[in-house]
């Protein structure tokens, strides 16, 4: 069983990656890489494509309102309901919660290789499975004062994000949301 003190920081570090801003603006930049390898598909998979583009778009949407709300550890922001509900907006709130209550916020952007593993089944699909090596580096809690992160804060590095996306009432929303420690991929 993993300590919930270690889940805790891990998901701290993530939610403060995708907070960060640009260092030509106010606006986070989130940056996405697209998976290689990539082919083209028959038309019997374009319901499927379609719900890995909408999930795809949904998980950084996500992070960019995440990003937009930890650049003052604003754990109210309406904006963390526009692209995740469920456990996974508790679990952002409660980051953000502790982030306000340890008087920091976020500076810096992800780089995320989020790719869809999975999508539901049926006619219609209505959820998918996405997976991101996400590197943090360049993404950190800070203090709003100094700049500076706080000592014995940990750096960022590649960490494996999983992340259920479903559909409800034509919305694309991050529902669930788990967090692994820097190198749990590469």
């Amino acid at each position: 069983m993993v300590p919930s003190r270690l889940i805790a920081s891990c998901a701290v570090v993530v939610v403060s990656m995708a907070a960060g801003c640009s260092a030509a603006g106010p606006n986070p930049v989130v940056k996405t890489v697209a998976p290689s390898g990539t082919s083209s598909q028959s038309s019997a998979s374009a319901p499927t494509d379609q719900v890995s583009i909408d999930a795809l778009n949904a998980y950084a949407g996500m992070l960019a309102d995440t990003a937009v709300a930890a650049r003052t550890a604003d754990w109210k922001a309406s904006v963390l309901t526009h692209h995740a509900t469920d456990q996974a907006l508790s679990e952002l709130v409660r980051i953000l919660s502790r982030e306000q209550t340890q008087g920091l916020v976020s500076r810096g952007a992800p780089v995320s290789h989020a790719r869809v593993v999975q999508v539901s089944s049926g006619t219609r699909p209505t959820a998918a499975m996405i997976e991101d090596c996400a590197d943090t580096t360049s993404w950190a809690e800070v203090d709003p004062k100094t700049g500076r992160p706080p000592a014995g804060a940990t750096p960022g590095g590649r960490r494996l994000i999983r992340a259920r996306v479903a559909e409800a009432d034509q919305v694309w929303r991050v529902t669930d949301l788990a967090i692994n420690p820097i190198g749990s991929c590469s």
